[in-house]
């Protein structure tokens, strides 16, 4: 669980960090954003995958 936890806070950073980067056009954000979204659903599908099993 540390390591979803540890993934989940990346993925805060990551979208902090995008959020406030003003070099990077809107539709550069849109992308990330998109990414960032697919990343956190793949976790929670692996999450939900994991809690089967425990």
């Amino acid at each position: 669980c540390a390591k979803v936890q540890g993934a989940i806070r990346q993925v805060k950073m990551e979208l902090k960090a995008l959020l406030g980067d003003n070099q990077k056009t809107q539709k550069e954000k849109d992308d990330l954003y998109d990414k960032l979204v697919d990343e956190l659903e793949d976790l929670s599908n692996l999450l939900g995958r994991l809690q089967q099993f425990s």
